[in-house]
């Protein structure tokens, strides 16, 4: 899964999507580029050589198996006919039992083999799934009333990304009451969308609290607080249209 995202995302940038064409180009990241793509490679060749030893160890094994008991039954089947033991019908009818039997065997062996490497992919799903959440889910409930009066209040928010040093908001502080309109302007990179995101609980602020008449956000249960906003997020592919 990890390398098929890996994948998908360096056929999406040498490929399909032109809008970086003009950064790669100004800023020579071409090499930069193909570098990670051929790291990635050999990351995956190799990943793909240990699935393929494997999953020859168990096409050999069967094809040794289903040999050394056909070899026996055969044989078994050929002493009992030139003794007289059997009829010439009875061989016939054990041969066609042995060729089932064998094609059953091989194909619960290749079955076997395809599940053991199935389960890697499985395994990666569940451990996602099991992946407990680092959010506070809160426990009062929000009674959404179109009439009732609503106050989102940012007190002295700070808010940093993972693994940067620069913070995307520092000290944020302002009220929104219900009724007003209000545009959130500034230069790319000032923080507009980390506000917006913070107001959604997309990310919580590592300072300060944002809260809603009165009360953390945080203490709110969490699907309550989703449905309680309504959010349209830029997309340059969005259109009416289509």
């Amino acid at each position: 899964m990890k390398f098929n995202r890996l994948f998908s995302y360096y056929e999406d940038l040498l490929r399909d999507d032109n809008r970086f064409g003009k950064d790669v180009r100004i800023y020579h990241q071409s090499e930069l580029i193909l570098k990670s793509f051929n790291d990635f490679n050999k990351l995956n060749t190799r990943f793909q050589s240990n699935i393929g030893r494997l999953q020859g160890r168990f096409s050999g094994i069967n094809a040794a198996v289903t040999s050394i008991i056909s070899g026996f039954v055969y044989l078994f089947v050929g002493i009992k006919a030139l003794n007289g033991s059997i009829s010439i019908g009875s061989v016939v009818q054990y041969v066609g039992a042995i060729n089932q039997f064998t094609t059953s065997f091989s194909k619960m062996i290749t079955s076997i083999s395809d599940s053991w490497h199935n389960i890697k992919y499985v395994q990666l799903y569940f451990d996602f799934l099991d992946t407990p959440s680092l959010k506070s889910e809160g426990q009062i409930p929000i009674s959404i009333d179109r009439n009732s009066k609503y106050e989102i209040e940012f007190r002295n928010v700070s808010f940093k990304y993972l693994e940067s040093d620069a913070y995307a908001l520092r000290n944020i502080s302002l009220k929104i009451n219900s009724g007003e309109r209000i545009a959130v302007v500034g230069m790319n990179g000032s923080g507009k969308t980390t506000f917006i995101k913070l107001l959604c609980r997309l990310y919580d602020p590592q300072e300060g609290q944002i809260l809603l008449n009165g009360v953390n956000i945080q203490q709110y249960k969490f699907q309550d607080y989703m449905n309680f906003l309504s959010v349209v997020f830029r997309i340059s592919s969005f259109s009416l249209f289509h």
